[in-house]
């Protein structure tokens, strides 16, 4: 029994198949990828012949004449037939072995493809595992409440890519913001010189790092101040490039920061420092407390307190003298003055007691502050009169994230300093009532 049609010679030897191409006889058997010999029209499917790689792939059997569209595709075989029909490079995907069948197609005659190609389950598989990967690392970036960007620079510029965050700040969509000379334009004009050369800093320099504040404004006219982290990055082999970074809103901060340093103001004008160190004193920590108070009822911004009291301080002047006893306050007073931040508002309490006030503090965050703070003093030698003396201190941590008064706060702060006392000294305490 044999067939013929544009240039294919069908012989069949027995049971067994053998295929003749172009005069030259090829064994279907042989090939080392899954091979199908197939007959296909828009309305049906015939498997004339294959290899034990495309029987196990597939499920099927050569079945010559009969139409196994269905049983091969299940409820997809006249998308897959129009793949075999259109298509030089397509994915099968079997219904009755759940497999897909990447495969190359070769039109052999009229109705007659052949398809030669691999299994490709599992990269299909990996490939919706990216896709799905991609998928939420997408939705992880558009929940930041930053916007986070990307620019390719080689091997050729690509978009800058923006996250979601994107329209929630500026009030802008993507594509009305995406590159940089619309980014520029949202920028504030006082603000947008300056932004320009940082940008092309960052730019040209591989491995350049940039941290800058600047104020941009909105679509609908309101002003924002922002923090941007850039960075240019390089593969090790040189062939890509891109700057990154992340961009946040800081108005708040700003607000908070410009409220300070007006009060730091009126601190000047109103001289209610401490003469000795040169801190505030307790009749201003007392009114700035209360507007800190104040403040937290309408924001709900946490704040801590450091109640900071000098170990065996009596033993210094009695051994010493006072004068001695006034050099290590005033050292003390230094190392808060230099190792805070400026924004940390700080004060003599009383004698040998200090107050610090830390804005937008939690627990976490003061007990590392108190904490650097014990190892800056206890590494420091006050000299007095070719006396050498070391001193430690003592810190009570109340933590105000709760509507409390500031008469609780101040006691919460106390007994914290108590019980650093009363533990060892030289240690920190954080009063915890939850």
């Amino acid at each position: 029994m044999g067939g013929k049609g544009n240039g294919i010679s069908l012989k069949f030897y027995g049971r067994r198949k053998t295929i003749v191409y172009m005069e030259r006889m090829m064994d279907p058997g042989k090939f080392s990828m899954a091979y199908a010999l197939v007959s296909c029209d828009e309305s049906s499917l015939s498997l004339i012949d294959c290899n034990n790689r495309f029987r196990a792939l597939s499920g099927l059997e050569c079945e010559e004449g009969r139409n196994i569209a269905e049983k091969a595709f299940g409820d997809k075989w006249e998308l897959s037939l129009e793949k075999i029909l259109t298509r030089e490079t397509m994915i099968l995907n079997f219904a009755s072995t759940g497999r897909s069948f990447r495969a190359g197609c070769n039109r052999k005659g009229k109705g007659l493809y052949e398809l030669m190609g691999i299994d490709f389950t599992e990269y299909e598989r990996k490939e919706e595992y990216m896709l799905f990967r991609a998928s939420g690392y997408r939705q992880f970036i558009d929940n930041l409440r930053g916007i986070a960007f990307q620019r390719m620079l080689k091997p050729e510029r690509l978009a800058m890519f923006t996250s979601g965050a994107l329209e929630r700040l500026t009030g802008y969509t993507e594509d009305q913001s995406r590159d940089l000379a619309s980014w520029l334009e949202i920028i504030h004009p006082d603000d947008r010189d300056r932004m320009a050369e940082e940008g092309l800093r960052i730019y040209e320099k591989p491995g350049y790092e940039n941290e800058s504040e600047y104020r941009i404004i909105r679509k609908d006219g309101e002003v924002r101040w922002v923090r941007s982290y850039d960075n240019h990055f390089r593969s090790d082999d040189g062939l890509f490039e891109m700057v990154q970074g992340l961009i946040v809103d800081v108005t708040e901060q700003k607000n908070q920061e410009q409220k300070i340093r007006e009060q730091n103001i009126l601190l000047e004008e109103l001289s209610i420092t401490d003469h000795m160190t040169g801190l505030s004193n307790r009749r201003f920590m007392v009114n700035i407390l209360d507007h800190f108070i104040s403040d937290y009822k309408r924001s709900e911004v946490t704040f801590s307190l450091l109640m900071i009291d000098l170990d065996h301080f009596k033993l210094v002047n009695d051994r010493y003298g006072h004068d001695a006893g006034d050099e290590v306050i005033k050292k003390m007073a230094d190392v808060l003055r230099s190792d805070l931040r400026e924004t940390d508002l700080k004060a003599r309490w009383g004698g040998e007691e200090f107050l610090v006030l830390l804005p937008r503090t939690n627990r976490e965050e003061a007990l590392l502050i108190a904490g650097k703070l014990l190892k800056i003093v206890r590494s420091l030698t006050v000299t007095h009169n070719n006396i050498d003396m070391k001193f430690t201190f003592s810190c009570g941590i109340a933590v105000n994230d709760r509507r409390l008064s500031a008469e609780i706060l101040l006691k919460h702060a106390d007994k914290a300093l108590y019980r650093a006392k009363e533990e060892g000294r030289d240690r920190v305490f954080l009063w915890d009532d939850k």
